[in-house]
């Protein structure tokens, strides 16, 4: 496992107008019979409307949802492949989820893209998904739908859309490889349980960038399968900060490789940047750099590596500055089974083994 934490550095480059999109073939869900006034069902209009996007293959095909409309959707996906090398998903209105008591119960995602390569999505619209109507009673790892799920789409851009309210994870990312999300607001309650922003699954070469998360679980969770998944510039919480994991759940080999965290600013979070593996003998975590890491904390400990005997190696601490938000209190630093080193560090992470 190779997880390399870093502040400062670029280590992609995204040319921002090669996302523009300029097309000709454009389907209005309006004319397929979508009437946008937040009541009445318009998921058939918009299954009619895709399904000649997917067909068509003149210019960029692009389904477009005018703005200052609500359109309300039942459980959806959108499928693929597509006829196109390219498809546009134009969200200018508001989606919205219908309401739990609506909800089929055989359906655990709201809106699906699956087997769709050179998806774009933008517009600056927004998909509401009613969480609050979910949270009640429920404390955690309750059965509620996902509100956005990725499934084999290559070539994905998501950009410029507003994610409120899932019931459970704002955005799904599973078997995706060249992805780029960018210039995305998330926004949950602090007390919403299991509202992950974005959920990072058997996926690479993702970036998310330039970006805003406010939930009450995650904002980013990179789970089993993923590698080559940089996160620069994105704004989290409230929530749980960024996570790796859970990894290695009754045994099972898992692998997370090449993460990437720079110039990111994480605010009121339970954790900063964590690494969470299930109390198995065999976990081995290794080659994970935080550098130039800076800020305060309300919980006294401040820094913790907590391994298994098969211990964690290669971790480098460099540059890595955490304050108490009370000077009055005192940090604290825990390590077990840990091998690594440490330069200009505060607090002193002296547990450190060096061999």
């Amino acid at each position: 496992m190779k997880l390399i934490f870093v502040s400062g550095f670029i280590f992609f480059t995204v040319i921002l107008s090669s996302w523009t999109v300029l097309a000709s073939s454009s389907f209005n869900v309006l004319d397929y019979g979508a009437a946008g006034n937040g009541e009445t069902d318009d998921t058939e209009a918009f299954v009619k409307a895709w399904k000649d996007v997917c067909e068509a293959m003149d210019d960029i095909p692009t389904l477009q949802v005018p703005a200052a409309k609500i359109y309300l959707l039942n459980p959806i996906t959108f499928e693929g492949p597509c006829k196109s090398e390219q498809v546009n998903f134009e969200l200018k209105g508001t989606l919205m989820a219908p309401s739990k008591d609506a909800w089929p119960s055989d359906n655990d995602k709201w809106i699906q893209f699956v087997d769709i390569d050179g998806l774009t999505i933008n517009g600056g619209g927004k998909m509401n998904g009613q969480g609050s109507l979910w949270w009640k009673g429920c404390e955690e790892h309750c059965d509620h739908p996902t509100a956005l799920f990725f499934h084999n789409c290559n070539g994905l851009h998501l950009q410029n859309t507003e994610h409120i309210d899932s019931a459970k994870n704002h955005i799904s990312i599973n078997f995706c490889d060249d992805v780029t999300v960018s210039d995305i607001h998330i926004n949950a309650p602090e007390d919403s349980p299991n509202t992950d922003g974005i959920d990072i699954s058997r996926s690479t070469n993702v970036i998310i960038q330039n970006s805003f998360m406010l939930t009450g679980d995650d904002c980013i969770a990179i789970n089993n399968g993923s590698s080559y998944i940089t996160i620069k510039g994105v704004t989290c919480g409230p929530g749980h900060g960024i996570s790796v994991g859970s990894l290695g759940e009754d045994g099972q080999f898992n692998s997370v490789e090449n993460i990437y965290v720079s110039d990111s600013l994480l605010k009121r979070t339970q954790n900063g940047v964590r690494i969470k593996t299930w109390e198995e003998m065999g976990i081995k975590v290794r080659d994970v750099t935080y550098r130039g890491v800076n800020g305060t904390s309300a919980d006294e400990n401040v820094i913790t590596f907590k391994c298994s005997q098969a211990r964690c190696t290669n971790i480098i601490l460099d540059h890595v500055d955490i304050q108490m938000s009370n000077p009055n209190d005192e940090p604290k630093v825990f390590c077990q089974n840990v091998i690594g080193k440490s330069k200009s560090v505060v607090p002193a992470v002296s547990c450190l083994s060096e061999s």
